[in-house]
């Protein structure tokens, strides 16, 4: 009975506290420069992201939807490696519960480029461990993802 009450607690105070974060804007980036090219092929793929989600909400959500095909990748290429159910359960749920990561998902304007920088690697690397023709083609593709994700 008491961890019941603990949690509704919990979940009430989380909710009064999540109540402004619905209503807020954009806070630290300026929506226009989000919006601009932002440095042309450099971070194209990043560009393009802004392009399609200009609200606040919108952004923060495909974020966490990043964050969470992330963290898919990283426990399908975990499975691929060791074909062990405790290290793909703690290779997913540690990444999306690992604070810098969260962080990557959390903080909307900052961690768009990482997030799909990451799903290229994660993706090039699984590409690497599939026995099939297109081994190699999605190899570069994911690797071109992640440079056009990033500046540098």
């Amino acid at each position: 009975m008491t961890r019941w009450l603990i949690g509704l607690v919990g979940l009430a105070f989380g909710a009064w506290v999540y109540q402004d974060v619905w209503a807020a804007g954009w806070v630290y980036e300026d929506p226009h420069w989000l919006l601009s090219d932002g440095g042309g092929w450099a971070r194209l793929a990043t560009s393009a992201t802004w392009r399609w989600a200009r609200e606040p909400m919108m952004a923060h959500g495909l974020n966490l939807a990043l964050h969470a095909l992330v963290a898919v990748g990283v426990a399908a290429l975990a499975w691929r490696v060791t074909r062990s159910r405790l290290a793909t359960a703690v290779a997913g749920i540690g990444l999306l519960v690992q604070p810098v990561a969260v962080e990557t998902g959390a903080y909307v304007s900052g961690g768009r480029g990482e997030l799909l920088a990451a799903i290229g690697i994660v993706g090039s690397c699984l590409a690497v461990t599939w026995p099939s023709v297109w081994r190699w083609p999605l190899v570069v593709a994911g690797l071109g993802l992640a440079l056009m994700a990033k500046e540098a």
